[in-house]
């Protein structure tokens, strides 16, 4: 895969949060700096992170690691909820909001690079402190999202598939 695909893969993703997190917050997001390629295979993250897998020609996954503050924000707006801190119904509510962006992504993925037949899997949702990741056999790409309010570390990782 070329540099020019990688990085037209990693903007598809960002605009689908982009697009997904406006239509439900009424803010959009801005790039903190440029897409960095990551150096080692960890990726550490505090608060909520949402974690979407995918495979096709290929495969990979995206995790969203965003403030608990904004993670129980996000759930009361979709289930018009009052909910303060982080719980079972949040992190349900982060499953599905990572589905939305991942869903978006991919669908833009394959519309651009027919063949890839990119699916998704379940979402998966995590809170806490010092949470670690680890990319096995993938390159990862990281970039700073701000809304002006709260920060969103956005994290893709893929590898072609034979």
């Amino acid at each position: 895969m070329e540099a020019k695909d990688i990085n037209k893969i990693i903007i598809f993703f960002i605009t689908a949060f982009n697009n997904v997190y406006e239509e439900f917050t009424d803010r959009m997001v801005k790039m903190e700096g440029n897409i960095e390629k990551m150096e080692g295979n960890l990726f550490k993250g505090d608060g909520v992170v949402i974690l979407v897998s995918y495979t096709g020609k290929i495969s990979g996954r995206m995790i969203i690691n965003i403030p608990e503050e904004l993670g129980i924000e996000i759930h009361n707006i979709l289930t018009e909820d009052d909910k303060t801190q982080i719980d079972d119904d949040v992190l349900i509510t982060m499953n599905e909001f990572g589905n939305m962006v991942a869903g978006n992504a991919i669908t833009h993925v394959n519309n651009k690079y027919r063949g890839y037949n990119i699916r998704l899997a379940p979402p998966s949702s995590f809170s806490g402190k010092d949470l670690m990741f680890f990319n096995f056999k993938m390159d990862a790409y990281n970039v700073v999202l701000s809304d002006g309010k709260y920060k969103i570390n956005y994290n893709v990782a893929f590898k072609e598939d034979e």
